[in-house]
Formats: structure tokens, sequence, C-alpha cells
């Protein structure tokens, strides 16, 4: 089509099209003739609908003319429905034929596209649909928002929700639409469904939505959600609260005002706001209820008080299981794995990652939107297991599912892919993720944490890459002062500091600054100590460790690193330790080689096995570097023969694996018996695993 009329077109003016026409050749005809005198095709292209004069001359002359009326008054009458069946096609119509005239339609090929296996649902052609549209416009007399209300009905009764709401507004029933709303809208927002609600609530005159108090509040959770402005969200709420003064609404008003204090880290007036919602509102209010306990526990978790945190997202989840506030109960599920991650327990958080993932999955089996906070988690846990192309997967379809929730609940899912990104060495994608977080976290404006956690990985990003300007710019910002004293961090503040701490500690590291390193752990581990935190135990002594190294501590880095594998073990961690490179390698290894290799049993609060997990975890090559008793690294390619030699393949086989000749597979088969002192492939293998390769 592009080559034949020499248009000219680009690829997505072709995709365009393609979707546009659905593939119907006479429909791209039509296109072509208006397309001769039309300077701006792209332009063109995205207008094209079924009132270009060339599509409504032939449908019409074509197709619609040679209806029969009782035919062409049913393509009327169910074009304004987006997809449609026998049943909702008699209520539209209030006809009892329409089963015979959809196999009629369908028979005849006359533009009608069946959505299942069983012919139930059906769907008519985009620009036959958008004729016929413009066609009952011009003949229904005023019929119209009849027709709407008809199909609305229909939808109602059978709990099709969305599908009434949209048929309400597309007939400009706004008073149905209203009322509709105010009866579904907390059921919609239990599931998770804040995208779908906003756009619905945006869809009403504003009149008619601030006549709603009810409705104003539940556009300002949307709207906040969907990182609207916040004074825009407040607009409503004050709206609302100038509208009705009833408990109730109250009640409502002070969820909201608690939610945003809490984003806002103003965590003792939340918490006064929650417990006064909860004073005020009726016990039947159930999706605010769950609501309010859920953040209450976030309001925990932020200043560190772990086990208040975990009791108030107990209650969350099981209120939330309840009375089938699935939004709560995931959401709830998903900061009680947080508080698990803490604890240095990553068995423990997927669990709770899976359990919240399943509950997120209806009996059709859709993935909920909510569904996607789940798999973020669950993302960002593999990715901590060295497991990136998982890591990756989940991460991206959590992403893709969320933003159908609220737009902020990416945003750890574009850190997580972010950090996978750093660990590859592809720093320019790194920063391209992070500036989309950094985008969410700019437009979500009611909260600072957000954009706090943004910076702070885009100074680890910038370390990694050697950016000393970035980073200094970073401490400068955020005021991160290494002199201040632990006791003058406020509450609020000391699990943001430690995390700061961290990567300002990473920086001295790569600055050769490893004195500054140990001075900032011994004046801050006490908090770590004090809250029980045992992530960031484990993180600080890995800390530690690499600084002792760096010094030339031996004694003092084998300590720490011996007591953070104590740690790194109960939950199988591994990126946190590969992460420091080399000199954490070099402390591995001389680990591992202290250990007696004859015995099964531990013999140190970790095990063997897992120093061996560990040091295969880094790169093979600088791994072959480090194992002690070899002779000399080995090749790349050396280690792939060796691999196909383990897994049992003749040399024939392994020069059909790996598309070289049998003469050079003996060649590096030779090469690797030399290297690993060794003479035949029984010795090699077991060698080989002795020393870690394999």
């Amino acid at each position: 089509f592009n080559k034949q009329l020499q248009f000219g077109l680009d690829e997505k003016d072709l995709a365009s099209l393609e979707i546009i026409t659905e593939g119907w050749i006479t429909g791209l005809q039509l296109a072509a003739l208006s397309m001769q005198s039309c300077d701006d095709k792209s332009a063109f292209i995205n207008n094209f609908t079924g009132s270009n004069r060339y599509v409504v001359d032939y449908m019409f002359e074509e197709v619609i003319a040679l209806q029969s009326e009782q035919v062409r008054n049913f393509l009327l009458r169910t074009s304004i429905l987006d997809r449609f069946n026998a049943s909702l096609c008699d209520a539209v119509t209030k006809q009892n034929n329409s089963r015979e005239m959809l196999d009629h339609l369908e028979r005849s090929n006359l533009f009608i596209f069946p959505l299942d296996n069983e012919r139930c649902w059906y769907r008519y052609h985009h620009l036959f649909a958008d004729l016929l549209r413009k066609r009952l416009q011009m003949e229904s007399n005023g019929n119209e928002p009849q027709l709407y209300r008809r199909a609305s009905d229909w939808f109602e009764q059978q709990n099709l929700i969305n599908e009434a709401v949209h048929s309400a507004l597309a007939g400009r029933d706004y008073e149905r639409a209203v009322s509709l709303l105010e009866t579904n809208a907390e059921s919609m927002l239990m599931r998770s469904e804040i995208s779908t609600l906003n756009r619905m609530l945006e869809s009403l005159p504003q009149e008619n939505l601030l006549q709603s108090p009810h409705l104003c509040i539940y556009s300002a959770i949307a709207m906040l959600l969907n990182s609207q402005p916040l004074s825009e969200a407040e607009a409503r709420v004050d709206n609302a609260k100038n509208t009705d003064t009833s408990l109730v609404v109250t009640g409502e008003i002070a969820a909201f005002r608690a939610l945003v204090a809490s984003y806002q880290g103003r965590l003792e007036e939340s918490v006064s706001l929650c417990q006064h919602a909860l004073n005020v509102m009726p016990q039947e209010r159930i999706f605010f209820r769950s609501f309010i306990i859920g953040f209450l526990g976030l309001n925990y978790l932020w200043t560190g008080e772990i086990q208040a945190a975990r009791n108030a997202f107990q209650e969350a989840v099981n209120t939330g299981v309840k009375v089938g506030n699935l939004m709560i109960s995931v959401l709830a599920q998903s900061h009680l794995a947080e508080l698990c991650i803490f604890e240095a327990d990553l068995h423990a958080a997927k669990e709770i990652y899976d359990a919240a993932y399943q509950s997120a999955i209806d009996d059709q089996k859709n993935e909920q939107p909510i569904a996607g906070v789940a798999l973020i988690g669950l993302g960002n846990l593999y990715r901590e297991w060295n497991d990136d192309d998982k890591a990756m997967r989940l991460l991206t379809r959590g992403i893709e599912l969320v933003n159908q929730w609220g737009e902020i609940g990416a945003l750890n899912g574009y850190i997580g892919l972010a950090m996978i990104q750093k660990n590859k060495g592809d720093f320019p994608a790194a920063k391209n993720l992070l500036k989309k977080a950094q985008i969410l976290a700019e437009n979500f404006d009611a909260m600072e944490m957000d954009d706090i956690m943004v910076a702070n990985s885009q100074a680890l990003i910038a370390i990694s890459e050697g950016n000393t300007y970035f980073v200094t710019n970073w401490i400068k910002n955020r005021s991160i002062d290494p002199d201040e004293e632990p006791d003058s961090i406020p509450q609020s503040m000391k699990l943001i500091r430690i995390a700061e701490y961290s990567t300002l500690c990473r920086f001295y590291l790569a600055s050769n600054q490893s004195d500054q390193v140990l001075q900032l752990i011994d004046k801050t581990f006490g908090i770590i100590e004090a809250e029980d935190w045992t992530y960031f135990r484990l993180d600080y002594l890995l800390l530690r460790a690499i600084a002792h190294k760096m010094l030339d501590e031996h004694r003092e880095a084998v300590a720490s690193l011996k007591e953070a594998l104590a740690i790194g073990e109960r939950g199988s961690f591994i990126r946190i330790f590969i992460d420091f490179g080399q000199p954490m390698l070099e402390l591995l290894q001389s680990i591992y080689n202290e250990l007696p290799s004859h015995s099964q049993k531990k013999v140190a609060p970790f095990s063997r096995k897992y120093i061996k997990k560990l040091i295969k975890a880094f790169d093979v090559s600088a791994v072959s570097r480090m194992i002690k008793g070899l002779v000399e690294p080995l090749s790349k390619r050396e280690l792939e023969v060796l691999k196909l030699i383990a897994a049992g393949f003749t040399n024939q086989e392994i020069g059909e694996q790996l598309f070289i000749s049998l003469n050079t597979v003996r060649t590096h088969t030779k090469k690797i018996n030399y290297k690993l002192d060794v003479h035949n492939r029984t010795q090699a293998i077991s060698k080989a695993k002795e020393l870690g390769i394999l």
C-alpha cells in the first residue's frame, strides 16, 4: 500500500492505519482516495473515521442501503454498544429475535466480529460502527438517550457496573451515572480499579460531581493515587466539607487528610486523624475503616516501629479479606512482606507476596491491577537472588498492571529495573528508568518519601558510574551530615537517614575514604541495633568488612563478613554481597579456604555451601582467577566446554553444541586438565566442583 501509492508513511502511521481499517482492503482504498489531496497525512490517519465522506458513501450505497428495514434498524440501535450479545441487543432494541439477527449478520459477513469462541459476544468493525452511530444521530429523533439507558439498565442487572456507568455517560444521563457511582465507587476502590474510577468521575460534568460529597471524596482519593495535583484533590474534599457536615462525611474527610499527612511525613498528625476518623465513622463504612487501618500501619513502618506496623497491617489484611477489600488487603500483605525484608527474612517475604498475588486473581483468572504491587515486590526479591531474567519479567508485568491502579505504584518497579541495568553496566538505560521514576515522584506532589527514594537510587547509579559531581550535589541537597549526632535525628527520619548513610558509605569506599566509613558506621550502628533493623545490620556489616579490607585490616574484615554471612544465609541474600565486587570476592574466598571441606556439617553460623554459592554468583572469569590452586584462569570457552563435560556430553556432541571442530574440543579439554592439574574428565569435574567452578 505504502510503496504502490508512494505516500511515504512511517511505521507509526502505517500501524495506526492498520488498526483503524482492521485489515479491510476497501477501507485502505477509501483512505487512499482521501489522502491523495491531503498535506498532513498523519493527522488524516488519526482522524480517519466512519464520518469520512468516502467511507460514508461506500458503506451506505454498498452495505446499508441493501439491507432490509428490520436489519437496518437493528444495526442502528445496537451501534451504541462497544460489545454486545443477544440478550443485551434484545434489551436495547425491545425485540426478542437478536440471536437470529446476529447469526444472519455473521453469515452475511456484515462487518461483525465474534469476541469469543462460543460466539456469544460480538462487536462491529470500527469504521462501520462509526458510520452507524452517525446515521443514528441523524435519524433517531432524539431517542438515543433511551437506547443508552436500556443498555445501562441491562449492564447493571448483570452486575457489569463499569459498562453500566459508561452507557449512562455516553447517553448523557448524568444523574444515573452519579447514582451508579455513589453506589459502586467503594467496591471499585476495593477492587483497585482506581484509574477506571478516576476516568469515570472526570467524565462527569463538574456541577454533577460537586453535588455529591461522597463522590468528591472518592474522586480526591482517585486523583491522589493517580498523581494529580494535591491542590485539586484537596479542593474536592473542601467542597464535600462545605456540602455535607454529617459524621460519615466528616470521618471520610479525616481519613483522606490522614493519608495526606502520612505521605508528607506528619506522622503524629496522621495517627491522630486516623483515630478521629475511626471514632466518628459508622462501622458499616467498611472500605474507609480498612483503608485507615492500612495506612496507620504505614505510619509505623516509616518510623521503623516494626511490631506496631505488623499488628496494624495484619489487622488491615484480616479486615480487608473479611469485607472483600482487595486493594487494602493486598497493599497490607505487601507491607507485611516489606517488614520481613527489614528482618532479612526474604523467604517469608516471598510467601506473603505470593499469597497477595494469588488473592488478586479473580474467578476468571484475570489479574487485578493491585496484583502489580505484589509482582513488583517479587521482582525485587528475585533481583536480590540474582535471577535478573525472572526479576525483569516480574517487574515489567507489575508495572503494566499497577499503572491501571495508580501511577505512583510503579515507582519501585522502575527503581528495581534500573538497579538491574546498573549491575549490567548499562548506565544510560538505568538512568532512563530512574528518570521515569523521578517524573512519577515529582507528579505525586502529596509525598516527599518517593522523591527521597528516587534521589537515593540516582546517587547509587552515580557512584557506580564514577559521577562524583552528582553525588556531592545529592549530599548537599539532602543535607546529609556525617557528623550529625544520632540522638538529634527525629524518629520519623531515622530509617531514611540510615538508608542514605549506607549510600554515603558506598561513596566513601569508591573515594578511598575507608576511615570515614568506619567512623560513620560506629556512630550510627546503635540505631540499627536499637530498632532491630536486621536488613541494615547486614548492609552495614558488609560496608564495615570492605572498609577494613581496604585498610588491610584482614582480621576485622573477616570478622564483620562472618557476622554478615550468618544473617545473609537465612534469607539467601546474593546481590547485596556481589555488588561489592572484587574485594568481597577475595574475602569470601579467604573464608571459604579456611573452612574444612571434608565435613558437610556447619562449623560456623553459616555454611561453606552458601559461600560457594556466593562465589559462583560473581562473574565466572573473576571467580576462576580467585580459585585457590588454579594454575591460570579458565577462558570463557573453556568454562563452556567444562560445563558440557560435566553434563555428560561427548567430545563430538560438545563440538556440535558449540559449532567447533572435534580437534578444537580436544585442545580445550587438554588446557582444562592442565589448568585444573588433573588427568581425565572425572577428575576435572570433581576438581571443578571442589573449587566452586561448577
